[in-house]
């Protein structure tokens, strides 16, 4: 009898397991059916992104979003700016050709008004140059690959004062990597489908817990972790903004 009844409460539980990833998968498969997700998480995982595959102008994207600005009203404008004046007339070609500009260039503080953006993107260039490749964009996925998001501030680039896990992440994941930026629509997601689906292990409490509930939605229903960062941006974002950063 004691056998029965353990067996009874293991299926109990199985029934109850499986009864919740479904409910899980349903939940999120009704955001995704909303939204243009897979189309472009390919962009980001293929570097199809209006940034291409300049690994300097991917650092300098990530650099911008710093001090949390609006992407497109400031961040992208200043990006572009910086590409047009430094990389398309060939002043700025490297990493290592970016390290050698000061923070106090004035014309790079016309592009990047806030000190902690300039330091986060002439600090990185510095950090990715030392990296023992000779191709930048190989120097800068490399990292992208084998950084771990939950000890970001022992991370090199992570350690730079100004770079959070939102810039740590959003590095990684315009470089080519599947994973999520926790940021505050990713975040919002989170919150919406730990509400739908009454599960308290789904936890928005903070960035790395954002981080690790998507991990969790992944490893349950399927969806890439790039996917549920473009779904929830699709959800939670200004309808103005459905289009890819």
């Amino acid at each position: 009898m004691r056998d029965a009844s353990v067996f009874t409460e293991q299926f109990s539980t199985r029934s109850k397991v499986l009864q919740t990833m479904a409910q899980l998968e349903d939940v999120v498969e009704r955001f995704a059916d909303k939204s243009s997700y897979r189309e472009n998480a390919e962009k980001f995982l293929n570097l199809n992104r209006w940034t291409g595959d300049d690994p300097v102008l991917l650092l300098a994207d990530a650099a911008g979003t710093t001090t949390g600005q609006n992407y497109f009203d400031q961040v992208k404008p200043s990006v572009e700016k910086f590409r047009d004046r430094f990389l398309k007339t060939g002043r700025v070609n490297s990493f290592e050709s970016l390290s050698q500009f000061d923070e106090e260039n004035e014309e790079l503080k016309n592009i990047f008004e806030a000190r902690r953006k300039r330091h986060v993107l002439l600090k990185g260039a510095d950090l990715f140059t030392e990296v023992d490749r000779t191709d930048d964009l190989v120097r800068l996925q490399e990292w992208a690959n084998n950084a771990d998001p939950h000890n970001y501030s022992q991370d090199p680039f992570g350690s730079i004062r100004g770079v959070g896990l939102r810039t740590f992440q959003y590095l990684r994941m315009i470089a080519g990597v599947d994973t999520v930026k926790p940021d505050i629509q990713v975040k919002r997601f989170v919150e919406a489908v730990s509400e739908a689906t009454d599960d308290p292990s789904l936890d928005a409490s903070s960035d790395q817990r954002v981080l690790e509930s998507c991990g969790r939605i992944s490893s349950q229903t399927g969806y890439r972790m790039i996917e549920l960062d473009q779904i929830a941006w699709w959800e939670f974002s200004n309808a103005d903004e459905r289009h890819v950063k």
